[in-house]
């Protein structure tokens, strides 16, 4: 009883209080607005009630409503103004923006007069959350900073500070808002002219542009020509340019191009100097603002469309066709098998290159390692197809014996023969014909090695050198295939000679020069042997000084002798010829070669003389696998492809550091015989196709 009373007494108390209030408002002339309570609520807004009790004295020049987190919210917070008002009665507003979820929402109704807003009482709800901002579009559609632009869509927020609006990625001012119209100010600071969409944020939720607002400073709209080589002329046309042609700055990729004219709509700059060909983006810099062409320009390099011969030895002249080549020969590096090939001549469509005496022959002709290489101003392209290698030499059937250094032999007829060397004294017969080896008759002398050998009317000949240079030998042997037998003739002169040279003119046989016994006096002495008296017969003495190891060989009824080490311990470069009728030297052309050469082999073919092999006297030597052809109609020397072949398991055998001093003509063909390698003994004998 006594609580029914309490309540009713509450019930009279409230009445009283609102029939108070309205009667204060009357009586100072204030309009006064109830807030209805909130029953709609979803996940796109809310729907507010109120109603206007008394209008009041003045005129209501807005109404609306007000709502936040935070209790008695006025129009400082969110808010939807509803326009003038001149009636009493119920207004609602459906408010679909600036909500969050799940967050409670206090609300008054407002109603403002000239010089006051009189609110209603407060209401709360929990908020579900709203509808999106959409942005319908924005002008003007470009703008530096601090350029004013209106955005125009729906579900914006009525207060300026709870509409977020970004250009890219930098935050915008909104200096005014409703719930269909937004006015920010472009912001300042950004570096790059560029396309960026506007975003707009409200209560968490956000909407982007469709259309792109372009952040003005200079603009790249178009170039021409859209690819061109380094130093071409470019033209740039857009808006924004400095007429002042050092403050445009343009790069294309990283590189800095040179400006040669200048106005605001158009740009005239040189292609830069770059290390790498293709794609690049041109970038332009005025007044600290940069922008960058939606396009890339292509840096063009050199072009390798194709080449003539395809294939060839060391030494081959190839044309090769192309464009972007440097008229300037020096200016284009070629490379094959990561050899540098010399560039003849250049335009700026063709070069005329020499393959590299060096290149390597391969088991597949289509190695990639065989495709043309070409850099022009550090720009580097390779040919679509390889360079088809070829080689003069190919590896025949190997010696069936020991293998050995300083080996001698000769050649009978169709035949070679071999023997000999350090420690050993078989012989041995090769017959090209089947490719095959036979063993014959074993030497009867000593054992030696830095002998000499040679070969005249179907007999051959072994004499000198010795176990060591300090055991030097004189014995002279003939050798006849017909009856396999040797026969020991008269002793060479003197004490007997090593690293001597020996060689047949027109069946006449002659020896000469090389080291005297005791490994110390060096001979310039020059013999012939008389085969029919079995006697020697000493002749002008080589004119060149006296020297060991070397090179001699005949040609058209002359004797020819050079090269090899002088009594100074240098390399000769020197090539002497020797008329057997008048018994005279007559010097002729140096070889080009300045480089240690003895020791090495020599074989004749169609009248000139090719030379290989090299030891030097430190033991090394980078020019052993070096071929040159000595020709003595033109009196001229001539390099060609060097001497490298497949070895049985398929790698590369090379000369570089051979003792070569034993080479055969058959047939046609040259060949070496027991070449001693990078300081190891080989079984190998190679011939030389010279028509390849």
């Amino acid at each position: 009883m006594h609580r029914n009373a309490s309540f009713f007494l509450l019930a009279i108390l409230l009445l009283c209080i609102s029939a108070c209030k309205k009667d204060a408002f009357e009586s100072i002339g204030l309009p006064l607005v109830h807030t209805g309570t909130i029953k709609q609520v979803s996940k796109t807004g809310v729907i507010l009630h109120a109603k206007v009790v008394e209008l009041g004295n003045s005129p209501i020049i807005n109404h609306g409503f007000v709502w936040s987190i935070m209790g008695n919210p006025t129009i400082e917070a969110s808010v939807e103004y509803l326009g003038s008002l001149n009636s009493k009665g119920v207004f609602s507003a459906e408010v679909n923006s600036d909500i969050f979820k799940e967050k409670r929402y206090f609300v008054r109704a407002f109603v403002q007069i000239e010089d006051r807003v009189v609110y209603g009482s407060q209401v709360s709800f929990e908020g579900q959350g709203s509808s999106p901002p959409q942005i319908e579009g924005f002008s003007p559609l470009e703008g530096i900073s601090g350029t004013e632009v209106t955005i125009t869509g729906q579900n914006f927020s009525e207060k300026a500070k709870n509409n977020h609006v970004r250009f890219g990625d930098m935050k915008a001012d909104v200096i005014s808002a409703s719930e269909k119209e937004l006015k920010v100010v472009v912001p300042k600071g950004f570096r790059v002219a560029k396309m960026v969409h506007i975003l707009v944020i409200v209560a968490g939720l956000a909407d982007t542009s469709s259309n792109q607002f372009f952040l003005s400073g200079p603009r790249i709209e178009s170039f021409t020509p859209t690819s061109a080589i380094e130093g071409s002329p470019i033209t740039l046309r857009g808006k924004n340019f400095s007429e002042n042609a050092f403050a445009n700055s343009v790069r294309f990729g990283t590189a800095q191009a040179s400006v040669q004219q200048a106005s605001t709509t158009e740009l005239i700059v040189s292609v830069p100097r770059t290390n790498y060909a293709g794609e690049v983006y041109i970038s332009l810099t005025v007044n600290g603002v940069r922008t960058v062409a939606q396009e890339p320009f292509i840096i063009e390099g050199p072009e390798i469309t194709h080449f003539t011969p395809t294939e060839g030895i060391g030494g081959t002249l190839l044309k090769v066709y192309g464009k972007n080549f440097s008229p300037i020969a020096s200016e284009n590096r070629v490379r094959i098998q990561s050899k540098n090939v010399v560039v003849n001549l250049a335009s700026t469509d063709s070069l005329y290159v020499t393959v590299p005496y060096s290149i390597e022959p391969t088991l597949n002709p289509d190695f990639p390692n065989n495709r043309l290489e070409l850099t022009v101003t550090r720009k580097t392209v390779l040919s679509e197809n390889p360079f088809r290698v070829l080689s003069h030499w190919t590896l025949t059937s190997p010696i069936p014996a020991a293998k050995r250094s300083e080996a001698l032999g000769f050649v009978i007829g169709s035949q070679g023969y071999f023997g000999l060397g350090f420690n050993q004294q078989d012989w041995w017969m090769y017959s090209p014909l089947s490719n095959s080896w036979s063993r014959r008759a074993n030497f009867p002398g000593v054992s030696r090695i830095y002998g000499i050998s040679m070969a005249a009317n179907g007999i051959g000949y072994v004499g000198g050198g010795g176990q060591n240079l300090s055991n030097i030998y004189k014995d002279f042997w003939a050798y006849n295939p017909s009856t396999n037998q040797w026969t020991q003739l008269m002793d060479m002169p003197a004490q007997g000679r090593a690293e001597a040279v020996g060689l047949s003119v027109d069946g006449r046989l002659y020896a000469g020069l090389g080291r005297a016994g005791g490994n110390t006096e060096l001979l310039a002495d020059f013999w012939e042997y008389d085969i029919a008296q079995n006697q020697w017969i000493q002749k002008s003495d080589f004119p060149g000084g006296a020297r060991r190891d070397a090179v001699a060989f005949s040609i058209n009824g002359k004797a020819y002798v050079g090269m090899g080490y002088r009594s100074n311990n240098t390399s000769a470069t020197d090539l002497w010829q020797y008329d057997p009728q008048s018994n005279q030297w007559i010097r002729k052309a140096d070889t080009p070669v300045n480089s240690t050469r003895f020791r090495s082999a020599v074989f004749v073919l169609n009248g000139k003389a090719y030379i290989t092999g090299t030891f030097s006297n430190s033991g090394s030597s980078s020019r052993g696998a070096e071929i040159w052809i000595y020709d003595p109609a033109t009196n001229s020397w001539q390099r060609t492809a060097d001497m490298i072949y497949l070895s049985p398991n398929g790698s590369i055998a090379s000369t570089w550091q051979e003792n070569a001093s034993l080479g055969w003509s058959i047939d046609g063909f040259g060949y070496m015989v027991n070449p001693f390698r990078s300081f190891t003994n080989t079984n190998h004998l190679v011939q030389y196709d010279p028509d390849l």
